[in-house]
């Protein structure tokens, strides 16, 4: 019987860790990925490249946490002959021009290097795709990128860096790396709907019968994931309607510091008086379960340029909930309009207006978070279709059901990590056949 696919895990316990105060998408991604692996791959190995040498017990006792039953193997940096058995070297991140300076030492055609995306806004990671352009990246390479819209903009970098090159060195032909679309993935069965924790966490939060409640779920950060001012104002005014039921907004997350929780307060007050405001931690263990199914939709009107994905409203339509999210980067990939939910329409300022902006943080006067909060200034949530679909979702409760089922099934058809853990070996079996 042919062994299934299998790779090498450039593994750094960073990219790897939930258990952490400062907790980003890509720590969930990476953690989800590592579990996918462990119950979908079937490999008889479960093998690390270490990308920091002191990282071997880390992935080991990390591996045995999730449920690994497998061999475990980590392998030192210097060990190249070990990633030219297995065939496959998985990053966790962009950055294959290193690793392909790296494996020039065995040989071009050694092994394939595979990256992902993530949030692709920063200076780093536009640096290291652009940087693949001219790097020794063969076609037996690839960089996952997880939605089409993060597809296209690695494509237009790349096609910059190649014009710089051609007017500067003549290049005409550049060897580059294949750009598949391959979506992060969810644990559907962890995320199934508990119908036997709604009622626990309703008290708990002091939810009654009646009322429905609208969940946002992840990092609560207004300059660097989504503002609230729409979804507050939305609600705001689906509450005010006739026939609309109570309705409560439930943030499950964490802020950055207090101040940002105390000015998500304040604009709930003055946008939705008549929407009540639970605020919630979602970190501790059971507490993303609990919100989830003490919910009745989800809303996430992400306004954000570092937003690539978007994990969270896949959580939420594994959970069985009818989502409402803005017509947003992968959200397009992900939420099916009519279908499972609602796309909120979104305006933004034209490419160009804001070029003194780029400036300024390409130039380092403005820092990440400022130049991230900047541009949220350009974007604009449509505040009366948001307000219309949470009012549909909120006086029907048939329609909620039948997006919250719709959501579910493609949730387990699409985006659960046994579905995208064999996308990821059918990609590394086909580049290695090259």
């Amino acid at each position: 019987m042919t062994p299934p696919p299998n790779a090498a895990i450039g593994f750094a316990a960073d990219g790897y860790r939930t258990d952490r105060p400062k907790l980003m998408g890509r720590h969930v991604a990476g953690e989800g990925f590592l579990r996918g692996m462990i119950r979908h791959s079937g490999v008889e190995t479960l093998s690390a490249y270490l990308l920091a040498p002191g990282d071997g017990r880390a992935f080991a006792t990390l591996a045995r946490q999730h449920g690994a039953a497998m061999a475990l193997e980590a392998i030192a940096p210097q060990r190249l002959d070990r990633l030219a058995a297995i065939g496959t070297l998985m990053l966790p991140g962009p950055d294959l021009a290193s690793a392909a300076r790296l494996r020039r030492f065995a040989g071009d055609a050694a092994w394939s290097v595979v990256g992902v995306t993530h949030t692709i806004a920063s200076h780093n990671a536009m640096a290291a795709i652009a940087e693949m352009a001219a790097a020794p990246v063969q076609r037996w390479d690839a960089l996952i990128c997880t939605s089409r819209a993060v597809q296209e903009s690695v494509r237009r970098l790349l096609a910059m860096e190649a014009e710089v090159l051609a007017r500067r060195l003549g290049a005409r032909q550049l060897p580059l790396p294949e750009l598949p679309v391959i979506p992060l993935g969810v644990e559907c069965d962890s995320l199934a709907p508990r119908p036997e924790l709604r009622g626990a966490w309703r008290a708990r939060l002091g939810i009654p019968e009646g009322a429905v409640a609208v969940l946002g779920l992840g990092r609560l950060s207004w300059h660097a994931k989504a503002h609230p001012a729409a979804l507050f104002a939305a609600l705001g005014r689906a509450a005010r309607r006739e026939g609309t039921p109570p309705l409560h907004a439930v943030l499950g997350g964490w802020f950055a510091h207090p101040g940002q929780e105390e000015a998500h307060r304040a604009l709930a007050a003055a946008l939705a008086p008549e929407v009540t405001l639970h605020i919630a931690d979602a970190r501790p263990p059971g507490a993303r379960e609990g919100l989830l199914a003490a919910a009745d939709v989800f809303a996430l009107l992400a306004d954000n340029i570092q937003e690539s994905f978007g994990l969270a409203p896949v959580e939420a339509m594994a959970a069985g909930l009818p989502v409402v999210v803005s017509d947003w980067d992968g959200f397009r990939d992900t939420v099916r309009q009519g279908e499972d939910g609602f796309r909120v329409p979104v305006r933004m300022a034209p490419p160009g207006s804001a070029a003194d902006l780029a400036l300024r943080h390409a130039s380092g006067v403005v820092d990440y978070d400022h130049y991230l909060a900047a541009t949220t200034q350009l974007v604009a949530v449509e505040i009366g279709p948001a307000a219309d679909a949470l009012a549909a979702l909120a006086g029907d409760a048939g329609l909620r059901a039948r997006m919250g089922a719709a959501g579910q099934a493609r949730a387990r058809a699409v985006f659960d990590w046994s579905v995208v853990i064999g996308q990821y070996q059918a990609l590394w079996a086909e580049l290695a056949a090259r």
